[in-house]
């Protein structure tokens, strides 16, 4: 692991029921918040995927 990312970000799509259920975020939690781009996302993923 390189590092973390904890900032929610709003998917451009509604969260299925099956991931609420695994991680329990909901569409509520993650309102308002900016819609991540995956260039933000890439950088904490290895290897990078962008």
């Amino acid at each position: 692991m390189l590092d973390t990312l904890s900032q929610p970000h709003q998917p451009k799509k509604p969260i299925p029921p099956k991931i609420t259920r695994l991680t329990g975020i909901t569409d509520a939690d993650v309102a308002g918040h900016p819609s991540g781009h995956i260039a933000e996302v890439a950088p904490f993923s290895d290897p990078p995927s962008v």
